[in-house]
């Protein structure tokens, strides 16, 4: 496998597609910008979902088959990596992809952290017989 590096707002190697947000990614946006919890507005949230999508869209469009592109996400402490790796997971799951690997925490407490907020943000309590997690 290559690695390449891709920039904001380069084109997918795979070709050109756009994630489309489904129930996953509407609740997500629904706990993130409405009641007491919400810590967005939805102009806010509509943004990091575009964002989260142009991330995807660098991946392989998996109703094309497989294929062996993988993308990799990093970015800087406090940056919004877990919002953001949070709602790439939520449309890769809306949009037919089998596995999402998240990597997270150097520390066992950043790793319960980032666990807890997908716990609580991707309802993976709640929906075991939507996501399998190991």
């Amino acid at each position: 496998m290559t690695v390449n590096r891709v920039d904001e707002g380069t084109p997918s190697e795979s070709g050109t597609w756009v994630p489309e947000p489904g129930s996953f990614t509407d609740k997500f946006l629904g706990l993130k910008t409405e009641g007491e919890a919400a810590k967005l507005t939805p102009e806010q949230m509509d943004r990091v979902v575009t964002e989260a999508g142009e991330i995807l869209g660098h991946c392989r469009n998996p109703a094309e088959g497989p294929g062996d592109t993988a993308v990799l996400v990093v970015g800087y402490v406090q940056s919004g990596k877990t919002l953001s790796f949070t709602s790439v997971a939520a449309l890769a799951r809306d949009n037919g992809f089998g596995i999402v690997v998240v990597l997270a925490g150097t520390t066992k407490n950043l790793k319960k952290q980032s666990e807890d907020r997908l716990d609580l943000d991707l309802g993976l309590t709640e929906l075991q017989s939507a996501w399998t997690r190991k």
